[in-house]
């Protein structure tokens, strides 16, 4: 990678450590898979799922399962399984609610944990919300809210349903920080999510997963097929709360298979998050993988970004040339849309660095990525878009009439970004408008003499517009 470009290439190391005092942590056991509290003094029943998150919580003894004995907020428990098949499948009555830091780790021997619903049963599976208040079983004890919940070594199929209201969004997995307590985490590690759905009622956001507010969200080596969400997010949704968004960090999780992708019914098949001027990030890397996934009636088939303040996009490809393995948007964006008028400042900006984008498809324009600015000028300077030694093959923009519409691989639209592209490949890409590579519109106006698309070392073959421009598309100055 070039001298200049180190500015804006932003490296995420994710090393957690966790200090939460002296006291030794407690491993629980869940040795029944049944979904039930007795507290049986004769452990007639065993540990369950539901009792053991009670005794992680520390909301009392309970007497199926080992007692931590802490009541401070100084321990991460751990929730291991000893389950033998078939008796690893947990059906689900109801939600669990999660209080305290905690490890939960399905890996159970090699006869890794199921997590379903129950015959007949809708519901959210896990919600984690700030309470900052005293629990119920332990009332002299004031709690602050979980520091860090782990998931590892899981598969998660079937939660259904909004829950709670104050829970914005994530069938499968729910967090809320609404700023009453610390920063939190969420870390997901060798999970399957697949099959959870957030379609209730119109507006339903999230899927498998939803995070809000000041959260953390750890991703690596997992994978999400089929999740849905009737709004926004088939797999996750990511907003604000307090004026603190979200910080996402993907590595080796694949989102969607040929016929088994995320899909959302407005916008961001398999992701939706939104930034503020100060905080949010996006970070994607390790060979992550974007296949099939669909926001079936807007903008961006894979992921749709609001205002978006960090984005690092390494190593991760976006679509296939087998069937159904592409990614599509009803509207703009078949892999990516990037929406709004982010706020510019040191270490702001957009890097895609040697991925791949790869058979994608927009209904509307731009069929691998679309970047979308404010409607009126803006003061310079413009928030950098940054495309270094990716690929941009056979992708398609299907609308064929109006003005500012195509770029069969990407749309440039308005005057708030600077992109700069190099050493990368455009081939065979379609628009069947203008732009059958790269639509450039209405780059001039910001305020400042710079050049808004800037593209060096790169190719452009084989690609082609049914109305004007068969590699670059220009409307007006760029």
């Amino acid at each position: 990678m070039s001298s200049h470009y180190t500015g804006l290439k932003v490296v995420i190391t994710c090393v957690f450590l966790f200090a939460f005092g002296n006291a030794a942590a407690a491993t629980i056991t869940v040795n029944s898979n049944l979904d039930v509290v007795i507290n049986d003094p004769g452990n007639s029943v065993g540990c369950t799922l539901r009792e053991a998150i009670l005794e992680a919580n520390q909301e009392g003894a309970n007497n199926d399962c080992a007692d931590d004995g802490v009541t401070g907020n100084t321990e991460v428990d751990s929730i291991v399984f000893n389950l033998a098949p078939p008796n690893n499948v947990i059906a689900l009555g109801s939600s669990l609610t999660i209080k305290d830091s905690v490890v939960i780790d399905g890996a159970n021997g090699g006869n890794g944990i199921i997590i379903e619903p129950g015959t007949g049963v809708s519901t959210r599976f896990f919600s984690i919300i700030d309470l900052g208040s005293a629990y119920t079983g332990n009332p002299a004890a004031r709690r602050q809210n979980p520091d860090q919940i782990t998931f590892q070594n899981l598969t998660i199929r079937g939660a259904s349903g909004a829950g709670s209201a104050a829970l914005d969004g994530g069938s499968a997995i729910s967090l809320l920080n609404t700023g009453v307590s610390s920063q939190q985490m969420l870390s997901l590690t060798a999970v399957v999510l697949e099959s959870n759905s957030n379609m209730d009622t119109a507006g339903d956001d999230g899927g498998a997963i939803g995070i809000t507010g000041d959260v953390i969200l750890n991703i690596s080596d997992s994978q999400f097929y089929d999740n849905s969400a009737s709004d926004a997010g088939g797999a996750i949704h990511a907003v604000p709360a307090g004026g603190i968004a979200p910080q996402v960090m993907i590595s080796g999780a694949t989102f969607g298979s040929a016929g088994s992708g995320n899909t959302a019914g407005i916008v961001g098949g398999a992701i939706y998050l939104e930034g503020t001027a100060s905080s949010g990030l996006l970070d994607i890397s390790n060979g992550s993988r974007f296949i099939g996934n669909a926001s079936t009636n807007s903008d961006g088939g894979a992921i749709r970004l609001l205002t978006p303040r960090v984005v690092n996009i390494d190593d991760t490809t976006f679509g296939g040339l087998t069937a159904n393995e592409e990614n599509s948007a009803g509207a703009d964006g078949g892999a990516i849309a990037v929406t709004g008028a982010p706020a510019v400042a040191a270490g702001h900006g957009i890097t895609i660095s040697d991925s791949q984008f790869i058979g994608n498809s927009a209904a509307g324009s731009a069929g691998a990525l679309d970047l979308v600015g404010a409607n009126a000028p803006t003061v310079a300077p413009d928030y950098p878009v940054n495309i270094i030694n990716s690929s941009f093959v056979s992708n398609t923009s299907n609308n064929p009439t109006g003005a500012q519409q195509g770029g069969g691989a990407i749309r440039q639209l308005h005057p708030n970004y600077l992109v700069t592209i190099d050493s990368s490949t455009f081939k065979t890409n379609v628009a069947k408008h203008s732009g059958g590579a790269i639509l450039c519109s209405q780059g001039s106006g910001d305020g400042d003499s710079d050049v808004d698309l800037r593209i060096v070392n790169s190719t452009l073959s084989g690609n082609q517009a049914d109305s004007a421009a068969g590699g670059l598309g220009v409307v007006t100055a760029c």
